[in-house]
């Protein structure tokens, strides 16, 4: 395993889709870099500080939020002479979001005013009333054809379909929830899961057409939802409460097939497999302990300038001194990739990561 030199950042470390570049904030200034070999690929300077950093689906396009001077810029890699800036002046900008066909930015204004459709090609925009929230409540089809987008006016939440290719609106329809806390497209694009806020547990699933299918509650008066996601084959819809407990719903029937329990201590045995990092290392191949758990051999001598990693037993912190760091994982294989996420995934020190999409490298962030 092998790592980088560290690089200065500011909060923001973005694989983009296809796996090819990398984009750190460092303050005013964006910085493109090879996955691959690090090296800079482009440098762009914006007009304030960064606050949110998100590439466009085909990796051409990446879009910078600065969002306390209420703008937004955005910067090809292919062509660094080609630049966009929306100012939406004094409505605010909360947040931004790319369209699936990476040629549209969406933008919520502060207090959730209004949302606007910017078109990269036509510099036409199309504006939404009263979206319901600023970074949530838009879900895109998995063809990217239409989009689902929450409001609320009259102290009602409504659903709004548009269609991409001209953000015409396609139809409104009301739900029927107390506070919608998000909405997502099923995988198949045939329903629409909606939820609302913890205070109560309830899940919709809506047709297109505005049909409410079914509607499911596993209990009430208690705290409701944290979190519900579809299966990525759409046969399932998985709906995570306070009650620590996780509900399988079968996509016909909306009825639990299955429920786990997640208790806050993890007992019992565990296939997961952590390495802590000793300051005194050993000068030897650790391939041998790192395969089989195996103990160090007695004729290793010690030596400054190598690592050498121990087994730990769960539960483990991790190190909470090192800056951002890229690990290359190109001689590491599978099992220890998967322990490099389960890692990221902790409840540990790790404040962010984000893990290359093709499994060669990873960026953390450690609390100072």
């Amino acid at each position: 395993m092998e790592f980088s030199d560290t690089y200065k950042h500011s909060g923001h470390c973005v694989f983009s889709p296809d796996a090819r570049f990398l984009a750190v904030a460092v303050d005013y200034r964006l910085v493109i870099r090879d996955v691959a070999s690090l090296k800079v690929m482009q440098l762009y300077s914006c007009l304030d500080k960064i606050s949110y950093v998100e590439w466009a689906p085909d990796s051409e396009y990446v879009l910078c939020g600065l969002f306390k001077k209420a703008m937004v810029q955005a910067w090809s890699v292919s062509q660094p002479e080609w630049t966009c800036k929306i100012d939406d002046g004094s409505v605010g900008i909360s947040h931004a979001r790319w369209s699936p066909d990476s040629r549209h930015i969406l933008t919520t204004a502060d207090f959730q005013l209004r949302l606007t459709v910017w078109s990269l090609v036509s510099t036409a925009c199309v504006h939404v009333p009263w979206p319901k929230h600023a970074s949530r409540a838009v879900s895109f089809t998995k063809d990217g054809m239409y989009a689902a987008i929450a409001t609320r006016r009259d102290c009602k939440d409504y659903i709004n379909l548009l269609s991409c290719r001209g953000w015409e609106a396609m139809g409104t329809f009301g739900a029927d929830t107390v506070d919608l806390a998000d909405l997502e497209w099923s995988p198949t694009d045939s329903n629409i899961a909606v939820w609302d806020s913890p205070l109560e547990y309830k899940v919709l699933v809506y047709s297109p057409d505005g049909r409410c299918l079914f509607r499911y509650s596993a209990y009430d008066n208690a705290l409701g939802l944290k979190t519900v996601a579809w299966s990525p084959c759409g046969q399932f819809l998985g709906c995570g409460s306070y009650d620590q407990v996780v509900r399988a719903l079968n996509h016909l029937t909306f009825k639990p097939v299955a429920e786990f329990s997640h208790p806050f201590a993890v007992k019992g045995p565990s296939n997961a497999v952590v390495f802590k990092e000793i300051e005194e290392a050993w000068n030897a191949d650790m391939q041998p302990m790192f395969m089989n758990g195996t103990s160090v051999p007695g004729d290793m001598t010690r030596m400054r300038g190598t690592t050498l990693f121990l087994m730990m037993i769960l539960p483990c912190l991790l190190d909470e001194s090192l800056p951002l760091t890229f690990c290359h994982c190109r001689e590491v294989s599978n099992w220890r990739l998967r322990l490099i996420e389960f890692l990221l995934e902790a409840r540990s020190c790790v404040s962010a990561g984000a893990i290359h999409l093709q499994g060669r490298f990873v960026g953390t962030s450690l609390v100072q």
